[in-house]
């Protein structure tokens, strides 16, 4: 966080092991800005940690920090702490739906930015096409 380190993510996943609240998140935001500068943010809770009101207070905090970032699904929850291969199995299941969306968002954005270069259509950027992006770009 102090600048010299810069790290890539394509994805976050905010866990929660412990209760948390919205206070929580506030003393705390300099550390979830840091890793939420992502396309995609999610966040996992352990259910028997986490009161319901807190918890409500957290999905209010995430989505007015991170609103057009964070996964609309449900968060992913953790019911038993002790029971490791659940979590590493849900926590597994999260990570490839979130690898999922953001290859989609990708693919989406990648498509559009083509398509305003490809303009015949064909699926190739032709000398012509490249010499009006060269152009373009200066």
């Amino acid at each position: 966080m102090d600048g010299t380190k810069v790290d890539t993510f394509d994805f976050v996943v905010l866990v929660f092991l412990r209760a948390a609240s919205s206070d929580d998140l506030e003393m705390k935001q300099d550390y979830y800005d840091y890793y939420s500068l992502v396309p995609l943010v999610h966040y996992a809770i352990a259910k028997k940690e986490q009161d319901e009101d807190e918890l409500a207070g957290v999905k209010k905090y995430l989505k007015e920090k991170y609103d057009q970032r964070l996964f609309s699904g449900d968060p992913l929850s953790f019911t038993d702490l002790n029971d490791v291969a659940d979590c590493a199995s849900s926590l597994v299941n999260a990570l490839d739906k979130l690898h999922h969306i953001k290859d989609e968002i990708n693919d989406e954005t990648v498509k559009n930015a083509f398509s305003k270069f490809d303009k015949d259509g064909n699926g190739t950027i032709d000398a012509e096409e490249l010499k009006a992006l060269s152009e373009m770009l200066g």
